[in-house]
């Protein structure tokens, strides 16, 4: 059986909802996970829309560059919602100075949330 991003998104709620879930480490990793669900997402949509997406590039810059040179302006705002997460993403994963706690995982939700539904919007699926 095939992995569903929705996992992620539910993994991520899931935190958001249970305080004894919230360590540091907890919430930083939910964070992440959100940025993943939508590009995941993203890359399956873009495919059944007959979007040609080179996986032998980094799936990043492909997801990235194939949103911002859409056509539609729906798109480029997808791109700069996918680029918000990948910071939050960046700063979660990489900075241990970062202050990263439960009002970013709820943007994070946020932005994730109102991705999946532009992105169904926008190609249908």
């Amino acid at each position: 059986m095939a992995f569903r991003p929705e996992e992620f998104l539910e993994f991520a709620a899931k935190i958001h909802a249970e305080p004894a879930l919230q360590s540091p480490a907890g919430v930083r990793t939910a964070v992440s996970r959100c940025y993943y669900f939508a590009l995941l997402t993203a890359a399956s949509l873009l495919s059944r829309s007959g979007e040609e997406l080179d996986r032998s590039d980094d799936v990043h810059e492909t997801v990235a560059r194939t949103l911002s040179r859409g056509s539609k302006g729906t798109w480029r705002e997808l791109g700069d919602d996918l680029a918000d997460m990948n910071d939050l993403r960046i700063a979660a994963d990489l900075d241990a100075e970062s202050k990263i706690g439960i009002d970013t995982l709820a943007h994070a939700l946020a932005i994730a949330r109102m991705f999946r539904d532009d992105l169904v919007r926008c190609l249908g699926h």
